[in-house]
């Protein structure tokens, strides 16, 4: 999640009762055609972009299955979000690549290999690379440090970003078992010092996503348990989706592992209380989770 913008065309999610929220999934369906890495995206028609099989390609599919190509030679595709005049902003081997509505490919920033993206309200890029987060100026293409762990003197390595309702904490999802909550101004500029929102699991590595809903829930997918977890805005943090395990065609037992997550938009059936989270174990294959809440973008 990697992100939180989406395209305008945003359905409302309706009212939530935050102090009664549902403990676990509503609802779990995998579903057939859609397809993804490391994150989805959500378009303004009604298409879910992800990576297909090859992880080469971004496709984009709708809630009725049906395929189109998107954009190719992108090869390992991690974190994506929208930028304001449309253009899709992927993490890729190649950087971080802009992919504009034309589908001409521009490469902001070559020597950034990130895995979390996302675009804040001031339309600037935010991407952790597993070590520090960098602010990235599509139309300018400029590029600058923005906030570096080890010059804080702190243990830590950044992966994921999210940000809480109103923009005043960017939450830093890191590359082991902790998630950090960083004060910011109103022109997205770093204030004060980070703090430790909570540790999510003892031990554990690849927070390999991060995103809020609309109550200020943090929603983070930890690789090593194969567990989805949630995180209150009190620290509090308890398991809420464990993906299921699985005997492959070789008689191994596997786990499918949501990788990532993305709120759906619901637009074009795609559900606005649900969270899309990418199964590259499971051939790239995507599941829907409603959660009764959505995200905090939405309202």
């Amino acid at each position: 999640e990697h992100s939180d913008t989406v395209p305008s065309t945003v359905e409302e999610v309706p009212a939530v009762d935050c102090l009664n929220l549902p403990n676990a999934p509503i609802s779990v369906t995998d579903l057939d055609k859609p397809r993804g890495f490391h994150d989805v995206a959500f378009d303004s028609e009604g298409y879910l972009i992800g990576s297909d099989t090859t992880n080469s390609n971004l496709v984009r599919v709708n809630y009725d299955n049906q395929v189109q190509f998107y954009a190719s030679g992108m090869g390992g595709v991690q974190g994506m979000d929208w930028l304001p005049d449309g253009s899709l902003v992927v993490a890729s081997d190649q950087g971080i690549v802009k992919i504009a509505v034309s589908g001409a490919q521009t490469t902001l920033a070559p020597e950034i290999y990130a895995y979390g993206v996302t675009v804040a309200p001031d339309g600037l890029i935010y991407a952790a690379n597993d070590d520090k987060v960098w602010r990235i100026d599509a139309d300018a293409e400029t590029v600058h440090l923005y906030f570096n762990p080890t010059a804080l003197r702190l243990n830590f390595q950044a992966r994921t970003i999210s940000f809480d309702q109103d923009y005043s904490l960017m939450y830093i999802g890191t590359h082991f078992e902790d998630v950090w909550a960083q004060p910011v101004d109103a022109n997205f500029d770093l204030v004060g010092f980070p703090r430790k929102l909570a540790k999510v699991h003892s031990g554990v590595s690849w927070l390999d996503g991060l995103t809020t809903d609309a109550c200020g829930v943090l929603y983070v997918p930890n690789y090593d348990t194969t567990t989805l977890y949630r995180l209150f805005p009190d620290g509090v943090v308890e398991p809420y989706w464990v993906t299921p395990w699985y005997i492959d065609e070789g008689g191994q037992q596997r786990s499918a592992y949501g990788h990532g997550l993305e709120w759906g938009n619901g637009v074009g059936d795609w559900r606005a209380d649900a969270l899309y989270l990418p199964q590259p174990y499971e051939n790239n294959t995507v599941v829907e989770l409603v959660v009764g809440s959505g995200s905090a973008r939405a309202q």
